[in-house]
């Protein structure tokens, strides 16, 4: 099917938070006479009718009006993975077949992005390091202005040469996904053999002096398998290479339990001497971090599940969403697939638009 869509109009800035009375570009929303309604579009995930929707930097503008909040810019530069996390990792709602694209499409993105007023970027996958021109990309943002670029990876190919040359290349920060310390655990949860697990920490050992200060580790826990038991060896790692180590947690059955970071402040606090708490606010919900007297912190980011995904029944564009009830994110980022798509929510697809030319 051919579309059409008449060529949008200049693109305001975004700024620390958006204020507009404009309509948002999502099904059963009245749209506003800037957003053109041309052809309509088949969605794949709600079998709807809806409007093609206007190029990508407008919509994230409305979109950010009726969050509140400029969200996290993630983008993917590729869906294929090295690992199979057996906890059901999302993978940024790639293909694992998705390749990325060409450096030079990332650079035009960087350059629009920047136009618009973001100045972060998280580099995700799939696994970031199996591309090698890796560097490149990192170089891309960077010279399009962005002052804080980070990465997220599995680690195993996160060897110290890349970490250099990312380091030159501009990178920032530093996550790293790491849930176990032992090897049959390991395996189990990201589906890669334990050398795999060894490289990973050697790799972590580096980039600690070679990102002092920025690096973090994703560390999901799930009951009866790394919970509780691996809370403590975690922590004292992430404690001596004074990394800050972020509890994440899983949906089961559809609902949160009691949230999981409680428990981890808990053990934390009896087993840790705290130097403070330390509250920032992501996505309009305050996360805390408990900074630790022997170096590094815990980041309890699994407060924010059931507040953040709370926040969907609070803005007009989350509120119209068919899909509502089933999302378990709630409004969190500006995706770019590794097929060039600007994508805003995590479960549809039917809401996507090229940033690429054709």
């Amino acid at each position: 099917m051919t579309t059409t869509s008449t060529p949008p109009g200049p693109v305001p800035k975004l700024a620390n938070r958006v204020v507009s009375d404009f309509s948002l570009p999502i099904g059963g929303i009245t749209w506003s006479d800037a957003t053109p309604m041309t052809a309509a579009l088949a969605t794949p995930t709600t079998g709807r009718e809806m409007p093609c929707l206007p190029e990508w930097p407008q919509s994230a503008v409305n979109i950010a009006s009726s969050w509140g909040f400029i969200p996290c810019f993630r983008v993917s530069v590729t869906g294929q993975c090295n690992a199979n996390c057996s906890f059901g990792c999302h993978n940024e709602g790639n293909s694992r077949d998705a390749q990325g694209l060409p450096v030079e499409e990332y650079t035009k993105l960087a350059s629009r992005a920047a136009r618009l007023g973001l100045t972060a970027v998280k580099l995700t996958g799939g696994e970031p390091c199996i591309r090698p021109d890796l560097p490149a990309i990192v170089g891309a943002f960077h010279q399009a202005g962005f002052a804080d670029i980070s990465l997220i990876s599995n680690g195993s190919r996160l060897n110290p040469q890349l970490q250099r040359e990312l380091k030159n290349a501009g990178l920032h920060r530093l996550t790293v996904s790491f849930h176990s310390l032992r090897p049959d655990r390991y395996q189990q949860l990201m589906r890669l053999t334990p050398d795999h697990l060894a490289t990973t920490k050697a790799n972590l050992q580096s980039a600690a002096s070679i990102f002092p200060g920025n690096l973090k580790l994703n560390s999901v826990f799930v009951p009866g398998m790394n919970f509780p038991d691996e809370v403590l060896p975690l922590v004292r790692f992430a404690s001596g290479i004074k990394a800050t180590l972020s509890v994440l947690s899983v949906l089961r059955g559809g609902r949160f339990g009691p949230p999981l970071s409680l428990l981890v402040r808990k053990l934390v606090q009896d087993n840790f001497e705290i130097l403070r708490n330390h509250t920032t606010t992501k996505r309009l919900v305050d996360v805390q971090t408990l900074m630790l007297k022997d170096g590094g912190a815990v980041e309890l980011d699994d407060f924010r599940l059931d507040e953040a995904v709370a926040v969907k029944n609070s803005n007009p564009y989350c509120a119209a969403c068919p899909l509502r009830q089933a999302c378990t994110e709630g409004p969190y980022a500006f995706r770019v697939t590794a097929n060039g798509r600007f994508k805003p929510c995590l479960i549809r697809r039917d809401n996507e638009i090229p940033t690429t030319s054709p």
